[in-house]
């Protein structure tokens, strides 16, 4: 008995189970198995009625191939060009009294970065002023020599012609006249020297040549000379600020001219072969979107880094506006030639997370969606790598609503289901 009941209960479940299962239709999916296939396929065809065509007002577009630039994006670092860029030194110690420029700002060359006041400078003009007074009062004397003598070359000169001087006097008297003439032309000749040796040895020092006009003309000396920028530039490093000491070939600032930068990039090893010197490269950053600074490619290492593996190359844009500044980073992009591509407008591309969805025309107001592979943009242009065909229509405008109307049919679809 107790086997017989046992047999009647396992067929009764197994019955049990078989109606469940009868009553469930094979053709109306579950709610989690219309899920998972819509997950897995995901994509929907978009009916419109004429009402909706007329108001997206949808425009197409052959999806065909075309000649794009065979681009290579990289991350760029802009940096000084260093043969436009010049540090400014002292030559002498000193300390620093007056400071005229700050970071960032705009000079010419001649302009005046600072003043330092430099007790060997004072003595070098202590000296030449001290050398000039002397020879000056030297020439003095020897002016008045000069008109003394003159004057006796002339008496004899007239006595001589009156038969009262002998002719040994005359030529005595010119004698000493014209050595005074050549003793004051000396005296001129070493003022001038000494004057141009100092000037030469303060031009080593990094002063300019008027202050020692200016010292000779007003008999004083100065202790403090200007330091002066070399080149037009702006002003991208200061190391001194108001009464800091400083010493002979201390770096005090660093004038670039950013009218030509530099843009250094990381190059990945895949990419290695198809970059050259002289092809061109644009370069943006966020802070001007719209703008393109162009340049072209001068260097490649010849090494890779170590670090990360990949081959440094620079490039060489100019920056005319001087919008481009030391450590900003940008979006360089080389141009490596030209290739035929299948191609489509960037508009009608839609972006879902990872995925790019594109509206295909497949029957009269009638579009499906279909999953595609891009690769690069370029102008208002998207290569596709897989998904589309050539000759097929896709949606341009109205690509957007259309990828609205496919996300609410699908929300649609899971009221229903659920």
């Amino acid at each position: 008995m107790i086997r017989f009941a046992v047999h009647i209960a396992v067929l009764t479940a197994v019955g049990l189970c078989m109606s469940a299962c009868t009553l469930e239709d094979p053709a109306t999916p579950s709610p989690v198995a219309a899920r998972m296939r819509r997950e897995n396929s995901g994509l929907q065809t978009v009916k419109l009625s004429p009402e909706q065509l007329r108001d997206i007002k949808i425009t197409t577009a052959t999806v065909k191939k075309l000649q794009l630039p065979d681009l290579i994006d990289l991350t760029g670092q802009v940096e000084e060009d260093p043969t436009m860029t010049t540090p400014v030194i002292s030559l002498v110690p000193g300390r620093i009294t007056k400071v005229n420029v700050q970071l960032g700002d705009v000079i010419r060359a001649g302009d005046i970065l600072a003043e330092v006041r430099s007790d060997e400078v004072a003595q070098i003009e202590s000296d030449l002023l001290k050398e000039v007074l002397e020879t000056d009062a030297q020439i003095n004397e020897t002016q008045v020599d000069l008109e003394v003598a003159k004057a006796a070359f002339d008496r004899q000169t007239l006595l001589f012609g009156e038969g009262i001087a002998a002719r040994s006097e005359m030529e005595k008297a010119r004698g000493e006249y014209e050595k005074t003439q050549v003793e004051l032309r000396s005296l001129q000749t070493k003022k001038d020297a000494n004057i141009s040796a100092t000037t030469e040895r303060m031009k080593l020092y990094g002063v300019h040549p008027h202050e020692i006009q200016r010292l000779i003309s007003t008999k004083t000396v100065d202790n403090t000379f200007d330091v002066v920028s070399p080149r037009n530039g702006i002003v991208v490093d200061r190391q001194v600020d108001l009464a800091q000491l400083i010493g002979s070939e201390d770096h005090l600032f660093v004038v670039s001219d950013l009218t030509r930068v530099w843009v250094v990039a990381q190059l990945f090893q895949r990419d290695i072969s198809r970059v050259h010197k002289g092809y061109p490269v644009s370069m943006t950053v966020e802070g001007y979107a719209d703008k393109e600074f162009k340049g072209r490619v001068d260097y490649i290492s010849a090494a890779i880094d170590p670090t990360n593996r990949t081959l440094p190359v620079r490039a060489t844009v100019l920056n005319p506006d001087l919008l481009l500044k030391p450590k900003m980073f940008g979006r360089m992009v080389v141009e490596c030639g030209q290739s035929h591509v299948l191609a489509v407008p960037a508009e009608a591309v839609q972006r879902t997370g990872e995925v790019e969805l594109v509206y295909v025309e497949d029957g009269p107001r009638s579009f499906k969606e279909i999953r595609v592979e891009t690769g690069k943009r370029v102008d208002n242009f998207v290569e596709i790598i897989s998904g589309l065909k050539s000759g097929e229509q896709v949606a341009v405008k109205g690509s957007l609503q259309l990828r609205g109307m496919a996300i609410q049919q699908v929300a649609r679809s899971e009221e229903v289901e659920d």
